[in-house]
């Protein structure tokens, strides 16, 4: 009786550790390593080590970007985006005259756009003519 208790409380522990094992697979954060300043919505943060994941499940669009570095924090309401899965996080970046902008983010369960506000889209787009009208 005793034998088979122990081997009943065994296979009970082995099977939560298997069910803890199989729910913990892809973190879904990204830790982003950026040698340039960069602008997230339409915020300039400096170069450094920053983690971005979401405050909450229940809405995946709100992600934080945590400074490592210096140790800010900036929240981002995402705009559209696509679920899916992925094996690794990624960031992409345009670069527009000598900024770099945040466009995109992809965690382990989807990709979404970052917005640009509207004061940055119209310094951006008076940069352009500048540059079209050769007076920059």
């Amino acid at each position: 009786m005793r034998t088979r208790c122990l081997f009943f409380l065994i296979a009970l522990v082995g099977l939560a550790g298997s069910a803890a094992v199989s729910h913990a697979q892809v973190p879904n954060y990204l830790v982003m390593k950026v040698d340039h300043p960069f602008v997230v919505y339409d915020q300039t943060l400096p170069p450094g080590t920053y983690t971005v994941k979401r405050i909450t499940e229940s809405d995946p669009r709100v992600l934080t970007f945590a400074s490592l570095t210096d140790h800010t924090t900036v929240i981002v309401l995402l705009t559209s985006g696509t679920r899916g899965h992925s094996n690794r996080g990624t960031a992409t970046f345009d670069v527009v005259g000598d900024q770099y902008v945040l466009r995109k983010v992809e965690l382990s369960d989807g990709g979404f756009e970052v917005p640009v506000s509207h004061a940055l889209v119209s310094q951006l787009a008076q940069h352009q003519t500048l540059l079209a009208s050769g007076k920059d």
